[in-house]
């Protein structure tokens, strides 16, 4: 809806619910035990071939269930896979809902502000169900006797993994945005706005998903790993006022037309927060049932000492075993045998974004069928580095390597990547 309430004033919102579809890219939809594989080889210490291309591998016979399953064949179960498809799984659904006011400020000029939510239900996720309870035992000799021999005590212990898939998955994003707006006039088009947003789910990947426990999947709730709270982008295009047919310079001959006349500028500027990421831990001389391990806080500690003062240049910056780290270990601690720690998933973010691109372009013409078009491009001119998360698992046996950042940004397109620049021309007709 668009509610013209007042000159000037727009009130427009909108809500929307979208099934999707129950299959995604991330799962694979693969029956393990109706697929067989069979290895040709020659036996042990024979170096021969085992067959020419030419003539193809020797007849292989695979034994068939009576339900066309390929039977089980080893003594190690634990390298047994199975999938397995919730009987009552439905189609996921994903609501959007929005709000917002808009004010033209001048015949060329906006200024907005609005709300976005959405919300996931029913997303489809994998979990291996063939897990261990941690809670199956409350005393020490009993857990370490099942961490000894886990495979023993799962619930189908002729199984490894049995994947199971169902609408595990449930997310929400809600934001709020500010907005302004210049339309073309004088030869410049802009647009700029801030964002202020929080997304939450329980896993972010399309597909697989894990965590401390299956038992108790509400531990992994937290913010999603694509979440960016904050974010400002200004993208803009200015026609420079030389040329003909523009402010200055209108009485130039073909040729400095041709070389300095009628160019435009191009820009565009991001800043944001990085996104969150999780910690885990090992090398403690505690003892664990299978699952993710996440350390306690240590005492003392929020979350907001683990980022520490850090030097992008620092005095060792080449060398990965001497740079700065970016977080501290002492703000963590082991947790005691058996127990999961209390850091949730997520629970810091990484470095920040500072992106900028421009181009400066311009149209040639060239008689009535031909135009060219040249362009140059320079992505990040300021030679700002833009930083990956840092490595979060954390060995308490050493913790040398801990919180180190040892990856830039992007690559030669992706976002936040380095510097570079090239030149392109092109010729329409």
């Amino acid at each position: 809806m668009a509610y013209n309430f007042a000159q000037d004033w727009v009130f427009r919102a909108g809500f929307a619910i979208n099934t999707m579809d129950l299959w995604t890219n991330g799962l694979q939809e693969n029956f393990e035990e109706y697929r067989g594989t069979a290895i040709v080889q020659q036996p042990t210490g024979n170096p021969d071939i085992a067959f020419n291309i030419d003539q193809g591998p020797p007849s292989i016979s695979l034994d068939l269930a009576p339900d066309g399953s390929f039977p089980f064949s080893g003594a190690n179960f634990s390298g047994r896979t199975a999938s397995w498809y919730d009987q009552n799984m439905r189609a996921s659904y994903v609501a959007n809902w929005n709000a917002g006011f808009q004010r033209q400020l001048t015949s060329t000029t906006m200024i907005e502000v609005n709300y976005q939510g959405s919300v996931g239900v029913g997303l489809l996720n994998r979990w291996n169900a063939n897990v261990v309870p941690l809670d199956i035992a409350d005393d020490f000799e009993t857990l370490d006797t099942v961490r000894r021999s886990v495979q023993n005590y799962k619930p189908w212990s002729h199984f490894g993994n049995v994947n199971l898939y169902s609408n595990f998955g449930h997310n929400s994003y809600h934001t709020a945005t500010i907005k302004f707006e210049k339309r073309y006039s004088g030869g410049l088009t802009l647009t700029s706005f801030y964002t202020r947003s929080k997304s939450i789910d329980e896993d972010s990947d399309d597909g697989s998903a894990g965590g401390v426990s299956y038992y108790n999947r509400s531990l992994e709730k937290a913010m999603s790993s694509y979440n960016v709270p904050n974010k400002w982008v200004t993208y803009s295009t200015y026609e420079l006022p030389y040329g003909r047919g523009r402010k200055w310079g209108s009485n130039i001959g073909k040729v400095a037309d041709a070389v300095i006349g009628n160019w435009e500028l191009n820009n565009i500027l991001t800043i944001s927060n990085g996104t969150p990421f999780d910690i885990t831990h090992s090398g403690s001389g505690n003892v664990y049932l299978p699952g993710t391990r996440r350390p306690d806080m240590a005492s003392g500690f929020t979350y907001d000492d683990i980022a520490i003062p850090w030097d992008s240049h620092g005095p060792n910056r080449h060398n990965r075993n001497n740079i700065d780290p970016w977080m501290t270990p002492d703000a963590f601690a082991a947790p005691a045998s058996f127990t999961p720690g209390d850091m949730g998933r997520n629970p810091i973010k990484g470095p920040g974004i500072a992106w900028w691109q421009v181009s400066l372009a311009k149209t040639i013409p060239i008689g009535e069928r031909f135009k060219g078009m040249l362009r140059f491009d320079m992505n990040n001119p300021i030679k700002y580095y833009n930083f990956r998360n840092p490595t979060s698992g954390l060995n308490f046996s050493n913790t040398r390597s801990f919180g180190k950042i040892t990856r830039n940004n992007g690559s030669f397109s992706g976002i936040g990547g380095r510097l570079y620049m090239h030149m392109i021309f092109r010729l329409e007709f």
